[in-house]
């Protein structure tokens, strides 16, 4: 499995960053090394997916709620989760 590999010393954290699809819609498009999830009908498919699978992440993970972070803002606030 995916953890059998880390020594158990390690402490594993999951994290699941949660974004709306209109966030992420207006994040892709400006981004021009994006293939298909540019597309907003394939994009919604993987948002329709994600939220059925948010069950089990909300169980397996801590989520971070991004929409309207930057890139530095989500990465401040992972930091602070593993130095908390």
């Amino acid at each position: 499995t995916l953890l059998t590999s880390i020594p158990p010393n390690i402490r594993c954290h999951f994290f699941t960053l949660q974004l709306s699809y209109e966030y992420a819609l207006e994040r892709v498009q400006g981004d021009s090394e994006r293939g298909a999830s540019k597309n907003p009908t394939f994009l919604r498919s993987l948002h329709a997916a994600f939220a059925q699978a948010l069950l089990f992440l909300e169980a397996a993970s801590v989520i971070i709620d991004t929409n309207g972070l930057t890139q530095d803002e989500v990465v401040t606030r992972l930091m602070a989760l593993l130095e908390g």
